[in-house]
């Protein structure tokens, strides 16, 4: 994560002074695959990313978690509408609008609710700690409930315009590409380069993109913080100094994978009697510390997270916590929580990893 946000970092400079204004698709393609095999540059912005973190989160939480949060994402907002106001001269608007928002049945299949469903799974980054380590600074008068709908509120409205935002743009430079976590170090820059004042609303994208990444990433970092600071009474500073270590330890490695160890794979299989199941079949060290922290680890912590939540927390205790509008509406949550919750959660890490 902190290296994809070291690529957001570097192309925010790069974009602001202009290095790929009226330059074609195969140009900043090329130019984008010489960045990933330059590790010593890759290394840079991923060193840079880190440290910022470790300013940040190494700050007491009043003045480096809460300021970002309330600073960062009104402007995060603002820039997501500025985005969606220079995608409306696009024309390929009408059409993202008819993609994302007209309903077309006749792609639904038995697998689409799943995937929807694994979808939410991962975009509300469950399963991390991330919830419990902010939900430790909110005021104990404040509902669990309230909150939990505000945060899936504002996801979906940020990921609907962002999807507008981004989709209007493949639309509109006719490449037909499909989105991925490289799409957009190859293909905005020239999107962003045609256009008048291409200069200050691709820097101003690709800042919402750093912006993004920061609070994510401060979030993520909160939970294991929090525990080296409880249970090895470490101090803030030095609790951060080591997960912010261990980080950038594990990013070097992602750095590797896209350079000198760019022809090494790995291969990891379950053996069942005289089947295999590949889960991770000749892949680089990125992607399998993808398929460990995001296929395995996040949907296992979850679902025990889930059980934890919904037998061995006292029933009086989550129903205060929770303060639904009613003892029916927490028996519903009640009865999810402990029967189907768990089976979709168990559907999720099973789909994830290739089983189901």
């Amino acid at each position: 994560f902190s290296v994809i946000a070291g690529w957001a970092v570097a192309y925010c400079f790069k974009t602001a002074i202009g290095l790929y204004n009226n330059v074609s698709m195969d140009i900043a393609t090329a130019a984008f695959d010489d960045f990933l095999f330059d590790s010593e540059r890759m290394a840079f912005w991923h060193t840079l990313f880190v440290i910022l973190l470790l300013f940040i989160v190494s700050q007491p939480v009043k003045v480096g978690l809460q300021k970002l949060f309330c600073c960062l994402l009104p402007v995060m907002l603002v820039l997501v509408v500025i985005a969606l106001i220079q995608s409306a001269y696009l024309p390929g608007l009408t059409q993202s609008i008819k993609q994302l928002l007209y309903a077309d049945f006749s792609a639904v299949s038995s697998d689409t609710p799943l995937l929807a469903l694994q979808r939410a799974f991962y975009t509300l980054t469950l399963g991390l700690g991330v919830m419990m380590a902010i939900g430790r600074y909110v005021p104990s008068n404040v509902s669990l409930g309230y909150s939990a709908g505000l945060i899936i509120t504002v996801d979906l409205l940020f990921s609907i315009l962002i999807g507008l935002v981004i989709n209007t743009m493949i639309i509109s430079s006719g490449t037909g590409a499909d989105p991925d976590s490289q799409f957009a170090f190859k293909l905005l820059p020239v999107v962003f380069g045609e256009f008048e004042f291409g200069q200050l609303f691709g820097s101003m994208f690709f800042l919402l993109l750093v912006i993004a990444a920061l609070t994510t990433s401060v979030a993520l970092m909160e939970s294991p913080v929090g525990y080296l600071q409880r249970q090895f009474n470490h101090s803030r500073l030095k609790a951060t100094a080591i997960i912010v270590a261990i980080v950038w330890a594990f990013g070097m490695g992602t750095v590797f994978s896209y350079g000198a160890w760019h022809d090494n794979g790995f291969t990891i299989a379950l053996i069942f009697g005289d089947e295999a199941v590949r889960l991770v079949n000749n892949a680089g060290f990125h992607d399998v510390l993808i398929f460990f922290s995001s296929y395995l680890i996040q949907p296992v912590v979850a679902l025990l997270l889930c059980l934890f939540v919904a037998w061995i927390i006292p029933r009086e205790v989550s129903f205060k916590e929770l303060a639904l509008p009613g003892r029916h509406w927490y028996e519903l949550w009640n009865y999810l929580i402990r029967y189907i919750t768990p089976v979709l959660l168990l559907v999720v890490l099973l789909k994830s990893v290739g089983i189901f």
